[in-house]
């Protein structure tokens, strides 16, 4: 009968230890981001272009979780959820041309990591919301131009957000 007893009062401790209301501690829960090696090195380039523009910390505040290769729908060449942390890049209609996959590799993590809007202009953009085979070829030969006119234009709209919110 005794052991009975100690088999019930094992059961309990068991279920008294599981329900216990500390919360397990957050450093246990490991997170491996799904990186392709490819689209990782250009999401490096644009971090360290970030931060020679002055703008820091982005990898600490936002938590890219996938950034991959994907077959997208018509006329996607790229697919941002910034919510999830998920990027995705389909190369099959770019021909392999890295180039534009880095093109539209920084339009995307710069919507991911700057919350950058489609740019509404007619002159060459990295955000326009469509870019042309010829248009991401002339954005090629002058991307350095183009790399810092999208970092310009974080910088633009954080000062128009600052100065906004002071007005009222």
């Amino acid at each position: 009968m005794a052991s009975i007893k100690s088999k019930i009062l094992f059961i309990i401790m068991i279920i008294f230890i599981s329900c216990s209301s500390q919360p397990t501690p957050i450093e246990t829960f490991q997170i491996h981001p799904i990186l392709d090696p490819q689209l990782n090195q250009i999401k490096q380039n644009f971090l360290h272009d970030a931060n020679h523009y002055g703008i820091t910390g982005l990898e600490e505040k936002y938590l890219l979780l996938l950034l991959v290769y994907d077959t997208l729908p018509e006329p996607f060449w790229g697919l941002c959820f910034h919510d999830a942390g998920f990027i995705y890049i389909d190369s099959s209609r770019m021909k392999s041309d890295s180039c534009l996959i880095q093109i539209v590799t920084y339009h995307e993590l710069s919507h991911f990591y700057l919350k950058l809007d489609h740019a509404d202009s007619t002159h060459l953009d990295i955000m326009m919301p469509i870019i042309s085979p010829e248009q991401a070829d002339s954005m090629c030969e002058r991307f350095i131009h183009y790399k810092r006119n999208l970092f310009k234009s974080y910088f633009i709209r954080k000062r128009w957000q600052r100065d906004s919110t002071l007005v009222r």
